[in-house]
């Protein structure tokens, strides 16, 4: 992102450094900062009201009106509009709109079923982008809650929220394998979670950034369960629509590989999901027991995605 450093001339050049930082460069960005070092505030208070009253000399009122914006009453809102979005897009989750209720809404009604993964993907897209513009939204105002007049009560349900819905991405992000293409964006989340609302999960959602869950499993067995998200941790039956999502989307990524090997694989997951269905297993030992054995068996693409010489012909 562009920086200037303002020098201690007044005028039209000060207000011209403050346009510069505004210039969008992305669709993530909605506006630049400006950190005063030098207390030149003062000054620039005169200097905007000169150059824009000469910039807008001629012009009635209801011409120019809007042009110049309150930036925390634009940052209430945006906070305001994230808020609205995301909760009207998780509105049809079904009570109790548990960790459970939001993969079966934003993964798979069937776990492991690779046309309701394929489906309901442009409803996890959304849900991520909503989600992050929520918590870029809390961000923004976060320290100056008060000033942008909400109430110390106002404030705290939003803080609420935000964790809210920043969980629920990161849980159907990780239930839906979504997580191995979104790696680039995770350290500025993290950034602002560690900042703004917590910071007890960063580290254990790290293991992430280097493994993905079935590596885990295989390398770490039951002891792979503790890197999720504690909402799925406590619910043994999202644990393990999120192990057999993960499972379907490694066989849909090396399906072209080896078709023949990985449809067998295909159907062996769809009778291991049917007996836990079925003998209401327990998902310890089910899901990382005689699942480790079927991942080990699984080949390609476990230990190094790049690496086809183990793959069974």
């Amino acid at each position: 992102m562009p920086s200037y450093q303002l020098s201690t001339e007044t005028g039209q050049l000060q207000f011209q450094a403050i346009c510069r930082v505004n210039r969008l460069d992305g669709e993530d960005k909605e506006y630049g900062y400006v950190i005063d070092y030098k207390d030149l505030f003062r000054s620039l208070e005169q200097s905007i009201k000169d150059y824009t009253g000469e910039a807008f000399d001629g012009f009635d009122a209801a011409d120019v009106q809007g042009l110049l914006k309150n930036r925390l009453a634009q940052g209430r809102e945006r906070l305001e509009e994230a808020r609205e979005a995301v909760k009207a897009l998780c509105e049809p989750v079904e009570p109790p709109r548990d960790t459970a209720a939001y993969l079966r809404f934003f993964c798979a009604a069937e776990s492991g079923n690779a046309g309701q993964l394929k489906a309901n993907e442009p409803k996890r897209v959304t849900l991520y982008r909503l989600a992050a513009a929520f918590l870029r939204a809390y961000g923004n105002l976060a320290n100056e809650m008060r000033q942008a007049g909400y109430s110390d009560a106002e404030a705290q349900q939003i803080k609420a929220e935000v964790d809210h819905y920043e969980k629920v991405r990161q849980e159907v992000k990780l239930a839906s394998g979504d997580y191995i293409d979104l790696k680039i964006y995770e350290p500025a989340m993290r950034h602002l979670l560690d900042t703004y609302i917590r910071a007890e999960e960063s580290e254990q959602l790290s293991a992430f950034d280097d493994l993905t869950l079935i590596q885990l499993i295989v390398e770490r067995g039951e002891a792979a369960i503790d890197a999720l998200p504690e909402g799925t941790r406590k619910s043994p039956e999202a644990v393990a629509e999120t192990i057999e999502n993960n499972v379907r989307r490694l066989i849909i990524d090396e399906m072209t590989i080896n078709p023949k090997y990985y449809e067998k694989m295909s159907a062996l997951l769809d009778a291991l999901i049917r007996q836990r269905k079925q003998e209401a297993m327990d998902y310890k030992a089910l899901e990382l027991t005689r699942f480790r054995g079927y991942l080990i068996l699984l080949g390609g693409g476990i230990h190094d995605a790049t690496n086809t010489s183990r793959i069974p012909a």
